[in-house]
Protein backbone atom coordinates (compact mmCIF):
# COMPACT_ATOMS: atom_id res chain seq x y z
CA UNK A 1 0.00 0.00 0.00
CA UNK A 2 2.53 2.69 -1.18
CA UNK A 3 0.51 4.24 -3.55
CA UNK A 4 -1.87 6.93 -2.88
CA UNK A 5 -5.72 7.28 -4.06
CA UNK A 6 -7.91 10.72 -3.85
CA UNK A 7 -11.16 9.13 -2.24
CA UNK A 8 -12.96 12.74 -3.58
CA UNK A 9 -13.36 15.94 -2.48
CA UNK A 10 -16.56 16.87 -0.11
CA UNK A 11 -18.00 19.60 1.57
CA UNK A 12 -19.67 20.10 4.94
CA UNK A 13 -21.47 23.20 6.34
CA UNK A 14 -20.07 24.86 3.22
CA UNK A 15 -16.42 23.96 3.99
CA UNK A 16 -15.11 21.94 1.08
CA UNK A 17 -12.56 19.51 2.35
CA UNK A 18 -10.56 16.04 0.18
CA UNK A 19 -9.82 12.49 1.98
CA UNK A 20 -6.81 11.11 0.70
CA UNK A 21 -5.68 7.06 1.14
CA UNK A 22 -3.36 4.49 0.44
CA UNK A 23 -5.93 1.53 -0.01
CA UNK A 24 -7.68 1.35 -3.29
CA UNK A 25 -10.84 -0.84 -2.07
CA UNK A 26 -11.18 1.67 0.96
CA UNK A 27 -10.76 4.91 -1.09
CA UNK A 28 -14.06 3.19 -2.64
CA UNK A 29 -15.84 2.89 0.14
CA UNK A 30 -15.02 6.48 2.07
CA UNK A 31 -16.51 7.83 -1.27
CA UNK A 32 -19.47 5.76 -1.39
CA UNK A 33 -20.41 6.41 1.97
CA UNK A 34 -19.67 9.78 1.57
CA UNK A 35 -21.31 10.31 -1.68
CA UNK A 36 -24.00 12.78 -0.47
CA UNK A 37 -20.92 15.60 0.18
CA UNK A 38 -19.63 14.77 -2.69
CA UNK A 39 -18.56 18.17 -4.72
CA UNK A 40 -16.95 19.02 -7.63
CA UNK A 41 -12.58 17.82 -7.66
CA UNK A 42 -10.60 21.32 -7.72
CA UNK A 43 -11.94 23.34 -4.75
CA UNK A 44 -9.69 26.06 -3.85
CA UNK A 45 -7.69 25.04 -0.47
CA UNK A 46 -9.70 22.44 1.23
CA UNK A 47 -8.72 20.68 4.44
CA UNK A 48 -7.07 17.56 3.47
CA UNK A 49 -7.54 14.42 5.54
CA UNK A 50 -5.26 11.53 5.38
CA UNK A 51 -6.65 7.82 6.29
CA UNK A 52 -3.77 5.86 6.08
CA UNK A 53 -3.52 1.95 6.48
CA UNK A 54 -0.02 1.31 8.01
CA UNK A 55 0.14 -2.39 7.11
CA UNK A 56 -0.63 -4.24 10.36
CA UNK A 57 -3.06 -6.82 11.23
CA UNK A 58 -6.50 -5.90 10.88
CA UNK A 59 -7.10 -7.41 14.40
CA UNK A 60 -5.34 -4.44 16.15
CA UNK A 61 -5.94 -0.75 14.62
CA UNK A 62 -4.05 -0.51 11.63
CA UNK A 63 -5.33 3.04 10.45
CA UNK A 64 -3.76 6.70 11.42
CA UNK A 65 -5.47 9.90 10.48
CA UNK A 66 -4.03 13.60 9.99
CA UNK A 67 -5.76 16.79 9.10
CA UNK A 68 -3.50 19.06 7.19
CA UNK A 69 -0.51 17.16 8.10
CA UNK A 70 -1.24 17.14 11.51
CA UNK A 71 -2.17 13.59 13.32
CA UNK A 72 -5.26 12.93 14.97
CA UNK A 73 -5.05 9.77 15.89
CA UNK A 74 -2.71 6.65 14.98
CA UNK A 75 -4.26 3.65 16.20
CA UNK A 76 -7.82 3.11 14.61
CA UNK A 77 -9.78 0.02 14.07
CA UNK A 78 -11.20 -1.38 10.79
CA UNK A 79 -14.89 -1.38 12.21
CA UNK A 80 -14.67 2.10 13.57
CA UNK A 81 -12.47 4.31 10.47
CA UNK A 82 -15.50 5.61 8.73
CA UNK A 83 -17.56 6.36 12.44
CA UNK A 84 -14.27 8.32 13.25
CA UNK A 85 -13.64 10.25 9.63
CA UNK A 86 -17.16 11.34 10.30
CA UNK A 87 -16.60 12.58 13.66
CA UNK A 88 -13.76 14.86 12.68
CA UNK A 89 -15.70 15.95 9.72
CA UNK A 90 -18.40 17.18 11.73
CA UNK A 91 -15.67 18.31 14.39
CA UNK A 92 -14.11 20.73 11.45
CA UNK A 93 -18.07 22.17 10.71
CA UNK A 94 -18.45 22.86 14.35
CA UNK A 95 -15.07 24.75 14.38
CA UNK A 96 -16.20 26.88 11.82
CA UNK A 97 -19.98 27.48 12.25
CA UNK A 98 -19.41 31.28 12.49
CA UNK A 99 -22.83 33.12 13.69
CA UNK A 100 -24.68 29.79 13.43
CA UNK A 101 -26.11 27.49 16.19
CA UNK A 102 -25.07 23.59 16.19
CA UNK A 103 -27.29 21.25 18.21
CA UNK A 104 -26.81 17.84 18.32
CA UNK A 105 -30.00 16.98 16.52
CA UNK A 106 -31.05 15.81 13.08
CA UNK A 107 -33.35 17.98 10.68
CA UNK A 108 -35.81 16.78 8.26
CA UNK A 109 -38.27 18.74 5.67
CA UNK A 110 -41.70 18.79 4.77
CA UNK A 111 -43.76 21.24 2.58
CA UNK A 112 -40.97 23.41 2.63
CA UNK A 113 -40.13 23.78 6.36
CA UNK A 114 -37.46 21.72 8.87
CA UNK A 115 -37.91 19.85 12.21
CA UNK A 116 -34.68 19.83 14.39
CA UNK A 117 -34.77 16.48 16.31
CA UNK A 118 -32.69 17.15 19.19
CA UNK A 119 -31.43 15.04 22.08
CA UNK A 120 -29.09 12.60 23.47
CA UNK A 121 -27.63 9.63 21.80
CA UNK A 122 -29.65 6.67 21.97
CA UNK A 123 -33.47 8.82 22.06
CA UNK A 124 -34.22 7.25 18.80
CA UNK A 125 -33.56 10.50 16.68
CA UNK A 126 -31.31 8.56 13.66
CA UNK A 127 -34.00 6.03 13.51
CA UNK A 128 -36.83 8.45 13.28
CA UNK A 129 -34.55 10.73 10.50
CA UNK A 130 -34.51 7.46 8.26
CA UNK A 131 -37.69 6.70 8.97
CA UNK A 132 -39.10 10.08 8.32
CA UNK A 133 -36.29 10.22 4.95
CA UNK A 134 -38.33 7.06 3.99
CA UNK A 135 -41.63 8.46 4.88
CA UNK A 136 -41.27 11.44 2.17
CA UNK A 137 -39.55 13.91 4.13
CA UNK A 138 -36.30 15.94 2.77
CA UNK A 139 -33.30 14.96 4.72
CA UNK A 140 -30.72 17.83 6.01
CA UNK A 141 -28.54 16.20 8.72
CA UNK A 142 -28.30 13.50 11.41
CA UNK A 143 -27.04 14.10 14.56
CA UNK A 144 -25.43 17.83 13.58
CA UNK A 145 -27.87 20.66 12.84
CA UNK A 146 -26.29 23.82 12.12
CA UNK A 147 -29.09 26.88 12.43
CA UNK A 148 -29.03 30.14 11.78
CA UNK A 149 -30.31 32.09 14.91
CA UNK A 150 -31.16 35.34 12.67
CA UNK A 151 -32.63 33.96 9.38
CA UNK A 152 -33.96 30.45 11.08
CA UNK A 153 -33.12 28.51 8.53
CA UNK A 154 -31.00 25.10 9.08
CA UNK A 155 -28.53 24.08 6.63
CA UNK A 156 -27.74 21.21 5.13
CA UNK A 157 -25.01 18.99 6.44
CA UNK A 158 -26.04 15.30 4.55
CA UNK A 159 -24.17 13.22 6.45
CA UNK A 160 -24.45 9.32 6.46
CA UNK A 161 -27.37 7.82 8.82
CA UNK A 162 -25.98 5.88 11.50
CA UNK A 163 -27.90 3.24 11.78
CA UNK A 164 -27.69 0.41 14.46
CA UNK A 165 -28.87 -3.49 13.92
CA UNK A 166 -30.83 -5.09 14.57
CA UNK A 167 -33.77 -2.03 13.58
CA UNK A 168 -37.15 -1.01 12.22
CA UNK A 169 -34.60 0.49 8.84
CA UNK A 170 -33.48 -3.09 7.93
CA UNK A 171 -36.87 -3.87 6.07
CA UNK A 172 -36.33 -0.94 4.14
CA UNK A 173 -32.54 -1.37 3.12
CA UNK A 174 -32.54 -4.68 2.96
CA UNK A 175 -29.58 -6.27 1.17
CA UNK A 176 -27.99 -2.59 1.10
CA UNK A 177 -26.73 -3.05 5.03
CA UNK A 178 -23.88 -4.93 5.32
CA UNK A 179 -24.00 -7.43 8.57
CA UNK A 180 -22.80 -5.71 10.87
CA UNK A 181 -24.29 -3.90 14.55
CA UNK A 182 -23.82 -0.02 13.60
CA UNK A 183 -23.70 1.18 9.99
CA UNK A 184 -23.39 4.78 8.27
CA UNK A 185 -26.09 4.87 5.12
CA UNK A 186 -26.05 7.92 2.76
CA UNK A 187 -29.10 9.43 3.02
CA UNK A 188 -29.52 9.47 -0.31
CA UNK A 189 -30.21 5.69 -0.42
CA UNK A 190 -33.48 5.75 1.29
CA UNK A 191 -34.94 9.16 0.18
CA UNK A 192 -34.53 12.92 -1.16
CA UNK A 193 -32.02 15.35 0.17
CA UNK A 194 -33.16 18.89 0.82
CA UNK A 195 -31.74 22.34 0.66
CA UNK A 196 -31.80 25.16 3.54
CA UNK A 197 -35.08 25.23 4.59
CA UNK A 198 -36.64 27.67 7.34
CA UNK A 199 -36.72 26.09 10.94
CA UNK A 200 -40.74 25.36 11.86
CA UNK A 201 -39.87 23.54 14.89
CA UNK A 202 -37.07 21.81 17.76
CA UNK A 203 -38.42 18.56 18.97
CA UNK A 204 -36.93 16.27 21.97
CA UNK A 205 -37.76 12.32 20.71
CA UNK A 206 -38.14 10.05 23.46
CA UNK A 207 -38.26 6.52 23.03
CA UNK A 208 -41.25 5.21 25.46
CA UNK A 209 -42.76 2.22 24.52
CA UNK A 210 -45.62 1.95 26.91
CA UNK A 211 -46.86 5.18 26.45
CA UNK A 212 -49.32 6.33 23.00
CA UNK A 213 -47.39 8.70 20.32
CA UNK A 214 -47.76 12.88 21.97
CA UNK A 215 -46.15 16.03 21.04
CA UNK A 216 -46.22 18.05 24.35
CA UNK A 217 -45.45 21.77 23.83
CA UNK A 218 -42.80 23.48 25.90
CA UNK A 219 -41.87 27.00 26.65
CA UNK A 220 -39.50 28.93 25.83
CA UNK A 221 -37.37 28.20 28.86
CA UNK A 222 -37.93 24.61 29.30
CA UNK A 223 -36.83 24.15 25.41
CA UNK A 224 -33.31 26.92 26.31
CA UNK A 225 -32.81 24.05 29.06
CA UNK A 226 -33.07 21.24 27.17
CA UNK A 227 -31.14 22.65 24.10
CA UNK A 228 -28.25 23.67 26.45
CA UNK A 229 -27.38 19.56 26.73
CA UNK A 230 -27.39 19.18 23.31
CA UNK A 231 -25.59 22.41 22.20
CA UNK A 232 -21.67 21.18 21.71
CA UNK A 233 -20.43 24.96 21.07
CA UNK A 234 -22.16 26.15 24.04
CA UNK A 235 -19.10 26.39 26.64
CA UNK A 236 -16.80 27.10 23.77
CA UNK A 237 -19.32 29.93 22.40
CA UNK A 238 -19.69 31.24 26.01
CA UNK A 239 -21.77 34.32 26.84
CA UNK A 240 -22.33 34.99 22.67
CA UNK A 241 -23.20 31.62 22.18
CA UNK A 242 -25.81 31.26 24.94
CA UNK A 243 -27.64 34.25 23.80
CA UNK A 244 -27.58 33.16 19.92
CA UNK A 245 -29.36 29.80 21.50
CA UNK A 246 -31.66 32.03 23.36
CA UNK A 247 -32.60 34.09 20.46
CA UNK A 248 -33.41 30.74 18.02
CA UNK A 249 -35.94 29.54 20.91
CA UNK A 250 -37.61 33.10 21.52
CA UNK A 251 -38.83 32.36 18.05
CA UNK A 252 -38.95 28.86 17.32
CA UNK A 253 -41.12 26.42 18.80
CA UNK A 254 -39.90 23.65 21.18
CA UNK A 255 -41.96 19.93 22.12
CA UNK A 256 -40.80 16.80 23.35
CA UNK A 257 -42.12 14.00 21.40
CA UNK A 258 -42.54 10.77 23.27
CA UNK A 259 -42.92 8.22 20.83
CA UNK A 260 -42.53 4.27 19.67
CA UNK A 261 -44.37 3.96 16.71
CA UNK A 262 -42.91 5.54 13.74
CA UNK A 263 -45.24 5.85 11.90
CA UNK A 264 -47.42 7.20 14.56
CA UNK A 265 -44.34 9.86 15.40
CA UNK A 266 -44.21 10.38 11.56
CA UNK A 267 -48.26 11.50 11.66
CA UNK A 268 -47.93 13.64 14.48
CA UNK A 269 -44.72 15.78 13.07
CA UNK A 270 -46.71 16.11 9.61
CA UNK A 271 -49.99 17.76 11.08
CA UNK A 272 -47.45 19.78 13.22
CA UNK A 273 -45.43 21.13 9.88
CA UNK A 274 -48.70 20.71 8.20
CA UNK A 275 -51.65 21.60 9.81
CA UNK A 276 -54.22 20.76 6.99
CA UNK A 277 -52.24 18.51 5.89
Amino acid sequence: MTGRFHAGTFEAGGIAFTVETNDADWAGRFREVFRDLRVADGRPSPVVFEVLHQGISATTHPWAVWRDGEPLEMTVADHYILAYLLWEVSRLMFERTGERVHIHGAALVRDGRAVVLAGRSHAGKSTLAGWLTYRGWGFLTDEAALVDPDALVVAPFWRPIGIRRPGPLDCILGDVLPEEDEVLVPASTIGALAPATPVTAIAFPSLSPNEPTALSPLSPAATLVELTRHFPGLIAGGRVGFRRLARLVTEVPGYMLRFYDLDDAERVLRELVSPTA
